[in-house]
């Protein structure tokens, strides 16, 4: 296996919970997507799957937060939901943002 550095940007220490660890810069209108077709093509399926995951975990929220009685339960349970919709609406966004991407790279 080759040991090319995948991201060239200098490294840099960084103090952490009382460790130095390296890090490296993104640069400016860097993002955190791979250049690569093949894996960007992976991370929006990927993306896909967690819509469909959140979503069912949603549901699955929701429908136990109707059987609750305890009100204060109840409104904890509706707020785990609304995370878990918050999450899938994120998801769906990467993966609309990650197939825009891909079809920009391929008209290249």
């Amino acid at each position: 296996m080759s040991k090319t550095r995948r991201n060239p940007a200098p490294l840099r220490a960084l103090r952490w919970r009382g460790r130095t660890i390296e890090v490296r810069d993104q640069g400016e209108g860097d993002c955190a997507v791979s250049k690569d077709f093949r894996q960007i093509e992976r991370e929006i399926a990927q993306s896909t799957r967690w819509v469909l995951k959140w979503r069912m975990l949603q549901k699955e929220a929701t429908e136990i937060a109707g059987a609750m009685g305890d009100p204060q339960a109840r409104r904890h349970m509706l707020f785990i939901a609304e995370a878990y919709r918050l999450l899938a609406e994120r998801a769906k966004e990467r993966s609309v943002h990650l197939a825009r991407l891909a079809s920009h790279m391929t008209k290249r």
